[in-house]
């Protein structure tokens, strides 16, 4: 589908903020966005009057929702695959990256059995359905180790560090189900690192510029860049390898931990990420353009450089009144309540370098009550 007009109806599951940013991305590239939710008030629905009203677990408003659009993606990994790949069939409406693999990408064992199967390095980690499995991996690794939960986990929910007996004992009581939970090897690292890589339909891959991501209560706080790893180039083609071997169709953020030894990668998520959202300032194309090029076969440029400093600070909820002024570089999300922990919107700005940026877009989140 590399040739579009005016009439291209790109459909998104979701009415998010990542759904939102997607569809202003559409508008601006003249295309039509249409998106799947179940009110209208939603982020996403805000921004298009092609928003329709259905559930994402249901066959039929899928299904009917896949009929009006010609090609169509998500903003979340964690959707019913299932439903997906029925919803697929039936309407024969190309759906990117594939259901099909999200079954894989959704998983966190199946996600690290990935990387494990395509060399790329990340923690330690095992499966573990019984007690006796976990006390075999604390046996090779000691304490202490991470557990995360197989489905579900983001912002750091589903995710338990464990430094001690007396803490097993208790996630065990509490927490521990069988075929809930991977467990890793807990990394030191310098400082937590991330990209955003994108794949084309005909092919072609890019990627923006790596960023350092600083984390605040298990979620992202706020990212600066450009920054330049030593082994950027060897994670790239590993990378670019493993879209292609799994014919990925979309744009993927990549987290990896900076340690002592090297660079290993901590997760992926198959979609538009949160450490990719100061590209909407940069020079260039953003990550939602990115995305939406590749849904429709466009050719995508080699790299996308950008020399400047720039930076994103997350604006997260506290459950106040909220009071702000018109700031340069906010993207306010839409959201109807302000609840404590909530992503409400973010700041982006541009800098002489880094450092300077991010001081910017700190100094702006000050001045928001949220």
């Amino acid at each position: 589908m590399s040739h579009y007009s005016p009439e291209t109806k790109i459909g998104y599951l979701g009415g998010g903020q990542l759904a939102r940013m997607l569809a202003e991305s559409a508008h601006r590239a003249g295309l039509q966005p249409h998106v799947l939710c179940s009110n209208a008030l939603e982020p996403a629905g805000q921004v298009t009057s092609h928003t329709h009203l259905g559930s994402l677990d249901a066959l039929g408003d899928v299904t009917a929702f896949l009929k009006s659009v010609d090609v169509a993606t998500f903003e979340s990994e964690f959707l019913d695959s299932a439903v997906l790949i029925e919803a697929q069939k039936a309407t024969e409406t190309p759906i990117y990256p594939a259901p099909s693999l999200m079954v894989l990408l959704q998983d966190r064992k199946s996600q690290k059995q990935l990387f494990d199967e395509n060399r790329l390095s990340s923690s330690p980690w095992a499966a573990v359905d019984t007690i006796e499995a976990i006390d075999a991996f604390i046996q090779r690794h000691k304490l202490p180790v991470v557990f995360k939960k197989r489905f579900f986990g983001y912002d750091g929910c589903g995710t338990f560090i464990i430094k001690s007996k007396v803490q097993l004992a208790d996630f065990v009581k509490q927490q521990f189900k069988k075929e809930l939970f991977i467990v890793e090897k807990f990394i030191p690292f310098q400082k937590e690192m991330a990209v955003i890589l994108a794949r084309s339909l005909d092919g072609s891959f890019t990627h923006l510029p790596f960023v350092e991501s600083f984390q605040k209560d298990a979620r992202c706080d706020w990212v600066k860049g450009p920054i330049k790893p030593k082994d950027n180039k060897k994670m790239l083609t590993s990378l670019k390898s493993f879209l292609k071997k799994l014919d990925y169709v979309g744009v993927m953020g990549v987290e990896f931990f900076v340690t002592n030894q090297g660079t290993i990668i901590n997760e992926i998520a198959p979609r538009v990420h949160n450490t990719g959202h100061y590209s909407q300032c940069t020079p260039g194309l953003s990550q939602f353009d990115l995305h939406n090029m590749c849904l429709l076969g466009q050719k995508l440029p080699r790299e996308i450089k950008i020399k400047q400093g720039f930076a994103m600070a997350n604006l997260i909820g506290q459950g106040k009144d909220i009071e702000f002024k018109t700031t340069e570089g906010l993207h306010w999300y839409g959201k109807a309540e302000n609840r404590p922990g909530r992503k409400m919107g973010h700041i982006n700005a541009l800098g002489k370098n880094p450092k300077d940026a991010l001081k910017k877009v700190l100094d702006k989140r000050k001045r928001i009550q949220l």
